[in-house]
């Protein structure tokens, strides 16, 4: 310490006292290096090569709530903060809250056969169009004749007109409930500055439309990471993990358990995990395969919300969940890409180099 002058400069020959420093706090984070840099590069390409405006990663063991990597794009350089803008200093997957899609589609399917409502095999006279509030929905094949789906078949092909039937299966009043209980519109209790809740309405605030948009993954507003802690329920047999950054410090581990939280039953969640293995091996998602590897997952398409109040064209935010190692999940990895023309299919490319590093990295033998 040295004396000062008014104006803040030091003072010759003025009081002086040396203060010893202090060894600060260790701590260990669970960021793998390998992985982060994988998704970072994987990221910066897919942001390029799609022409998004933002794209985010995180990747996570859904056993233990570990986060291996996580970032988005655009970010900053560092070494030179004159350049750098305040919207890419936020790490979006925790920052930003947006209409999840259709990996959305994976939680409601879990709701339905939580209640005992349907099976995967349960059948479905599935419309070309359905009505929901006062404009139609239709599948993303623009067929124009009805299909005769069971609930394995309507995640194959992510039908939106088939989830509408499941929704109004589930009923508002329980949707509403289970919302709650995937944790959906409170925090996911993640270590890290800046977490948005969304936009969840209240089950007083549904209108015509409500249920039904919000059963293919419009209509709700959500962080990434709350859409992450509640697919961790999925993959781990039902029971949600607390996301986080922090593994140890002053060399003792940190205990997150006490974030745990059962969704959904044991055997509903086994189920969903078996549909979103059908979506890779022959579905939307096949483009994820991983030769060796079992890989779970969910292509997600939304469409932007215009400030007119209705959707904008060739404005998506473009996403891809999935795991691999079903039976005993190792990693967890989610990409978004808000504000793009392409759908879910641009998403699963850094979802692969992703998920490749990470098998890597964590040395996951094939067929574990």
């Amino acid at each position: 310490m040295r004396e000062r002058a008014r104006d803040g400069s030091f003072i010759a020959g003025g009081a002086y006292k040396k203060v010893p420093a202090q060894d600060g706090m260790d701590i260990v984070l669970t960021i793998d290096a390998n992985i982060q840099r994988a998704a970072e590069d994987a990221m910066a390409e897919a942001v390029e090569k799609s022409g998004a405006n933002y794209g985010s990663a995180v990747v996570v063991d859904p056993a233990t709530g570990e986060i291996l990597a996580a970032c988005s794009n655009p970010t900053y350089d560092v070494s030179d903060m004159s350049t750098v803008r305040v919207e890419d200093m936020n790490l979006r997957v925790v920052t930003d809250a947006y209409e999840p899609g259709s990996v959305f589609k994976a939680l409601v399917c879990g709701m339905a056969i939580d209640l005992g409502l349907v099976t995967p095999d349960t059948k479905f006279d599935v419309p070309a169009t359905v009505k929901v509030g006062s404009d139609y929905v239709q599948d993303v094949d623009e067929r124009d004749f009805g299909l005769t789906m069971d609930v394995r078949e309507i995640m194959r092909r992510s039908s939106n007109t088939g989830m509408v039937l499941i929704g109004e299966k589930i009923g508002a009043d329980e949707f509403s409930k289970y919302l709650k209980k995937y944790g959906l519109g409170t925090k996911s209790g993640i270590d890290f500055p800046g977490e948005t809740t969304g936009i969840i309405r209240d089950r007083s605030e549904y209108d015509g439309s409500s249920l039904g948009s919000m059963s293919f993954g419009q209509g709700i507003a959500i962080a990434p990471i709350e859409l992450l802690r509640a697919m961790t329920g999925i993959a781990n047999k039902g029971v949600m993990v607390t996301p986080h950054l922090l593994k140890s410090k002053k060399g003792e581990e940190v205990d997150w358990s006490k974030g745990e939280k059962r969704a959904i039953s044991a055997e509903a969640a086994e189920q969903v995990v078996s549909m979103m293995q059908s979506v890779v091996e022959d579905g939307t998602g096949s483009a994820a395969k991983i030769d060796g590897y079992a890989i779970a997952g969910k292509t997600g398409t939304a469409e932007r919300a215009g400030g007119d109040g209705g959707y904008q064209e060739n404005n998506n935010m473009a996403s891809f969940l999935g795991f691999t190692s079903p039976k005993n999940p190792k990693a967890m990895v989610y990409v978004t890409l808000d504000g793009t023309a392409y759908t879910s299919s641009m998403a699963i490319l850094p979802f692969r180099t992703i998920m490749q590093a990470t098998i890597d990295s964590l040395g996951i033998k094939p067929g574990a």
